[in-house]
């Protein structure tokens, strides 16, 4: 180290020695006379520091302490200049300088700011009285310019002292200082404008998180109301002035995230509330553009899983309140990448590049992964069809199909599966609209490209379906939608059966029908038996009216024709003569084939209403299957004569199946069911809501836990409580945010509703003395618990007061507990003091003693986030009782005392800073109600 900077660095020392010997014995103008005189003498013998001494004191010492900084900061830059890879400063002098700013902060800043100006002292210092000046306005900003003019100038040179700076909370320092010189209307300064650039320019070399946590630090009570109206246009102005992170940081300081790994539904919801505030003289569609594209951005990152669910939790609470801007400026810019709207005429081949498709199919992916049905139903709806050609094409090209396949499996099983079954079916060769299609890409990646020729144009010239290529096609695309069914719950897979098989009867005979389509719809029913056949038996009634329409249609057809042949003459040819002279030979041999072709193609309907019909009988026969009802009994038996008639007169296709069938019935006995077999919808509900949580799919999980919570909040008597406690608390421990969230609020559902026996099971899991309840499920029950109390309000009265109490205020005094479940019992206990004092009086001792047993006890690092509730807590008792009679008064000088010793000697500046609100309530009420004595109230 330099002589020059060695030298620096001994004066230092002495002068921040003297200075806390001066502070022991002396404060305010005797402090600055003492600090005066003994500085007066540094210089004397200083070879460095030259201050003019025909000076006021307080000018004089502000000069000095800043020069001397100044001083060290240009000898350690020609220190580093000589050894550019060595840090200048020595961990030993890097406290000096800690301390020599700080001395200047308290000494040379504070006292000329606006009074409530700047971080509060006894947030950052223990001892925190704040020494006044009787210097005129001028000579203050005279001070304050020249301080915050060098720690600026050293900030600009980028070296070791400015990493100091700007790595502490000294930016929070210069901040205020630019703010007093260029806003203040109190201040007299002759470059209001210099500063209030310098105020930008200084918040432009701070990241955004910190910024953001600097600026709310300046927020508190006693922040000036013009100071305050700056500070908060300033973090207004954040997404638009901070393109790149905005946003993103204002998510992760809101919701706490990068404190803790649990999401906070209230913390986002008022991330959002910003979000959703246009600042003044700004255009929304510009602000809300800036909003939209950062929160995309954050999606683009889906290894980051907590930023990106809450970002999701952000955008679904901006979509409640103001779901046209989500719409255009978060949901549109997706679903426009894979559907594009472009003009024909346009000459660019490529219209949505590979890069930005993937990154759509992203984006769309973590917001469907994360999203409730009703806006996974928005996002999802336009863009169908368009993720069923991707789907196709990847399953071409041979790429991976897995994600495109999720997005669609999920759509397809959050509401009426069978309908969008029944659209793919109809679109089943759908690969993009009449002006693009996809393609491959230049880095081998799909993309979208404008079509060489209309859709039309290329239907008519057979190349999307001719020949073999086209029966190819046909059965990947069968194969996919296979694999959607396959995903899909035992009701939906049969009810898809039976529309499929009633189409495929419709269009099988119907000249104009798509033969293709046709096919397409008989490989779809041969699929579905292949694989869930068993499934499909079991609604034995559905499939029994079904095949009496078929069986009926072909008898009554069959022997029409047989009484025809045994006139002689085919009935076509009567009805035709009807109309038109006889017919020739040639013309009554192409009727007959004609026949002949319709009865074959009837025939293979029949075929397979028999063998339906077979199947469910047997398996009823063995209890495999459901029993038929009294209704299905009769019209089994009313099959007779029609399936004797087939097999006596039915081509052999048919007529031995038709036989033994007729037999079956004949012959034996066949079950009978309850007259109601089916389930009330109340019952599929929730049958439907259990199969949904054993989905692999996130949403379709989520899906069914918001089912239940519809069930529990309609009371439907099909909800057994004990039984989906149980899913909740299982869920709890899911490692998804969206999952354990919806747990959270379905507990929260199952107290409103059925109150004190849920409250109960709720407090055994949360006080359980083992170790069964993890971590993570205890702290999620307490949020339920938290939510309940703030639900119950004054409703939070006896038992169900007593049994909260009770278990918060034994869970606050085991020590050997975690401190977060101890800081959720203190939390939990607060707001119930709070919300509704009266209810809880019997325990508002208990909790006192609890909380200034934390604060007595657990002075730790490590225990800090629980004396920060236990401050929080005597204030939420305070705040509770201040116009109620029920206060203890014996412990009313006793908290005086702690709030006063914690303001000063804690370490946490938090701490502090809630010790001093704490004081500040007490100083606020009755001191007669409270039995404070005026000189305990007088230092607070």
């Amino acid at each position: 180290m330099a002589r020059r900077l060695t030298k620096y660095f001994i004066e230092a020392s002495d002068v921040l020695s003297q200075a806390a010997r001066i502070q022991t014995s002396q404060a305010g103008e005797e402090f600055i006379k003492a600090f005066y005189e003994l500085l007066r003498q540094f210089q004397t013998n200083s070879d460095f520091i030259q201050v003019s001494e025909d000076v006021d004191p307080e000018v004089f010492i502000s000069k000095y302490l800043i020069d001397l900084l100044k001083r060290i900061d240009e000898a350690s830059k020609e220190d580093q200049k000589d050894n550019p890879d060595v840090f200048s400063i020595a961990l030993g002098d890097m406290k000096t300088i800690n301390a020599l700013l700080d001395l200047i902060i308290i000494e040379c800043i504070y006292p000329y700011l606006t009074p409530g100006l700047g971080i509060p002292l006894e947030n950052r210092r223990k001892a925190s009285n704040l020494r006044k000046t009787n210097l005129n306005a001028k000579l203050r900003a005279l001070i304050l310019s020249h301080v915050v003019d060098t720690l600026v100038d050293i900030v600009e040179s980028e070296n070791d002292i400015a990493d100091v700076i700007m790595g502490g909370q000294y930016c929070t320092d210069i901040i205020s200082g630019l703010v007093e010189l260029g806003f203040s209307p109190a201040t007299s300064t002759d470059e209001p404008v210099k500063y209030r650039k310098g105020f930008s320019d200084f918040l432009n070399r701070i990241q955004t998180y910190t910024l953001l946590c600097y600026v709310t630090m300046l927020i508190h009570k006693d922040t000036p109301p013009w100071c305050i109206q700056l500070l908060t246009r300033t973090l207004a102005m954040i997404p638009i002035s901070r393109p790149d992170d905005g946003v993103k940081s204002l998510v992760e300081m809101i919701g706490g995230l990068r404190e803790d790994d649990q999401i906070s539904v209230d913390r986002l919801d008022r991330a959002a509330k910003l979000l959703c505030s246009i600042p003044k003289g700004v255009q929304p569609r510009e602000y809300f553009a800036q909003v939209g594209e950062q929160l995309l951005k954050i999606l683009d990152n889906p290894q980051q899983k907590l930023l990106v669910s809450s970002a999701v939790q952000v955008i679904g609470s901006m979509q409640k309140s103001r779901p046209r801007v989500v719409g255009d400026f978060i949901f549109k810019p997706v679903i426009d990448s894979l559907i594009p709207q472009i003009d024909v005429k346009e000459n660019a081949d490529v219209i949505v590049s590979d890069t930005e498709l993937s990154k759509a199919i992203t984006r769309l992916s973590q917001l469907i992964r994360n999203s409730p049905p009703d806006i996974i139903e928005i996002l999802l709806s336009p863009v169908f069809y368009s993720l069923w050609a991707l789907a196709n094409f990847q399953k071409r090209t041979k790429r991976a199909t897995n994600i495109v396949m999720s997005l669609l499996s999920v759509y397809i099983k959050a509401c009426r599966p069978d309908e969008k079954i029944d659209g793919l079916v109809h679109r089943i060769y759908y690969d993009g609209n009449e002006v693009w299609r996809y393609g491959s890409g230049e880095n081998g990646q799909i993309e979208i490209r404008k079509r060489g020729r209309t859709y039309t144009e290329l239907a008519a010239e057979n190349e999307l379906k001719s020949g073999l290529e086209g029966i190819d096609n046909l059965e990947q695309r069968t194969g996919l939608l296979l694999e959607l069914i396959d995903g899909l719950d035992k009701a939906s897979v049969r009810k898809i059966f039976l529309k499929t098989v009633r189409r495929w009867l419709v269009k099988r005979n119907d000249s104009t029908s798509d033969p293709l389509q046709v096919f397409a719809d008989l490989r779809l029913l041969e699929g579905i038996l292949e694989k869930h056949k068993s499934e499909i038996i079991k609604s034995p009634s559905e499939i029994v009216g079904l095949v009496s329409s078929i069986l009926d249609q072909y008898y009554t057809t069959l022997r029409e024709i047989q009484d025809a042949k045994n006139a002689s003459m085919p009935i076509s040819a009567q009805l035709a003569g009807i109309v038109s002279p006889p017919p020739e030979a040639d013309a009554d041999s192409d009727d007959e084939d004609d026949e002949k072709e319709e009865m074959d193609t009837d025939a293979e309907s029949v075929s397979v209403a028999i063998s339906l019909l077979s199947a469910i009988v047997s398996e009823s026969l063995v209890g495999q299957a459901h029993n038929f009802s009294p209704d299905d009994q009769r019209v089994l038996k009313s099959f007779g004569p029609a399936l004797k008639y087939i097999a006596e007169h039915g081509p052999e296709s048919v007529s031995s199946s038709a036989a033994t069938l007729a037999l079956l019935l004949n012959e034996t006995e066949i079950p009978t069911a309850p007259s109601n077999p089916h389930l009330s919808e109340s019952q599929q509900r929730y049958q439907l809501a259990l199969s949904s949580l054993q989905d692999p799919l996130i949403p379709i999980r989520a899906y069914g836990l918001q089912l239940l919570r519809t069930l529990i909040t309609e009371r439907d008597p099909v909800v057994n409580v004990d039984a989906v406690l149980k899913i909740y608390f299982s869920t709890l421990n899911d490692e998804d945010s969206f999952i354990y969230l919806n747990s959270i609020k379905g507990l929260q559902s199952l107290t409103d509703i059925h109150g004190i026996s849920v409250i109960k099971k709720l407090i055994a899991q949360y006080t359980a003395p083992d170790k069964s309840p993890s971590l993570d499920e205890r702290l999620r029950i307490g949020e339920a618990i938290l939510r309940t109390v703030q639900r119950l309000g004054d409703a939070l009265t006896g038992i169900n007061a007593d049994i909260i109490a009770h278990a918060m205020v034994t869970t606050i005094s085991n020590r050997k507990l975690d401190t977060r479940i101890r800081s959720s019992a203190l939390s939990i206990l607060g707001m119930a003091c709070e919300v509704n004092p009266s209810g809880l009086s019997a325990w508002v001792k208990d909790g006192i003693e609890c909380a200034l047993g934390v604060l007595t006890f657990e002075s730790d690092e490590e225990k800090t986030p629980l004396r920060r509730a236990a401050v929080v807590l005597i204030g939420s008792l305070l705040n509770g009782v201040r116009d109620l009679n029920q206060f203890p008064k014996e412990f009313a000088k006793e908290i005086v005392r702690n709030m006063r010793y914690v303001r000063s000697s804690d370490g946490d500046g938090m701490v502090r800073a809630q010790a001093g609100n704490v004081l500040d309530i007490v100083g606020e009420m009755i001191s007669e109600e409270l039995a404070v004595s005026q000189p305990d109230l007088k230092h607070m």
